[in-house]
């Protein structure tokens, strides 16, 4: 999942951004790159927190962002996972 951190590290660099706006585009440049297959698990939350010095409320805010656009599904004590097979955003 490096490459997921990568692309969200690359977005923040634009300074336009929001956090939140980073890891929700950081991930949706890494399905396009297909980086990001349908079932595979997103990085943690505390992953997340840890490899991006992020808030928590931050990340969850982001996933729930994702899965509200239906991309990502979330498993009960499981996490997240990337849920369609072959999603290209404009």
């Amino acid at each position: 999942m490096k490459i997921v951190f990568d692309k969200i590290i690359e977005l923040g660099k634009l300074k336009t951004i929001s956090k939140n706006e980073q890891i929700v585009n950081g991930i949706i440049e890494a399905i396009n790159a297909k980086f990001l297959k349908k079932g595979d698990r997103l990085p943690s939350i505390n992953n997340m927190v840890e490899g991006l010095g992020f808030a928590r409320k931050t990340i969850v805010r982001a996933y729930e962002e994702l899965k509200n656009k239906g991309i990502v599904e979330s498993k009960n004590f499981k996490g997240y996972y990337f849920r369609a097979n072959s999603y290209f955003f404009s």
